[in-house]
């Protein structure tokens, strides 16, 4: 295979995964207003049936716990498959954008390394600590302590 057809293949299936994406990204859509749905229906049809059975208040308050827990992991669920799929696509793309980040410029470089050694030079940017060619300051003599007046006064 070509380097032409490699890339065509890459970029069909590129192409086809991001569709796909596009489409389980729609679908979790469509999943998460149905479940919103089911958050406010449920609690009113439970209610409807309970005041036309007269049953047990606390029977009906069991259902209707269970399956609000039911709904919200669904939700949960969806929205968690959902943002990965998101960060999926997103790292993919940000690869794809980074990948000529990764061969070395040597103008760049050299460039970077004039306007390190004229810094250099020029003092803005001092050596690391450590170097063998630096210099060590010269200690500074303390001053000597002067007279008080109170030793040579009068009595």
């Amino acid at each position: 295979m070509d380097e032409r057809q490699i890339n065509n293949n890459y970029e069909s299936l590129y192409s086809q995964l991001y569709d796909r994406a596009e489409q389980l990204h729609e679908s979790n859509k469509r999943r998460i207003r149905r479940g919103m749905i089911g958050l406010i229906v449920l609690p009113v049809v439970l209610g409807a049936i309970r005041a036309m059975t007269e049953s047990d208040r606390v029977v009906f308050l069991i259902i209707w716990v269970i399956s609000m827990f039911i709904l919200c992991a669904y939700l949960i669920t969806v929205e968690y498959l959902d943002d990965s799929i998101k960060k999926t696509l997103e790292d993919m793309t940000s690869q794809e954008a980074e990948f000529d980040e990764l061969f070395v410029h040597p103008e760049r470089i050299q460039g970077r390394l004039r306007e390190r050694i004229n810094e250099i030079r020029t003092g803005r940017l001092s050596l690391p600590e450590g170097n063998a060619g630096a210099e060590e300051p010269a200690p500074v003599a303390e001053p000597e302590p002067e007279p008080s007046s109170e030793e040579g006064g009068a009595r």
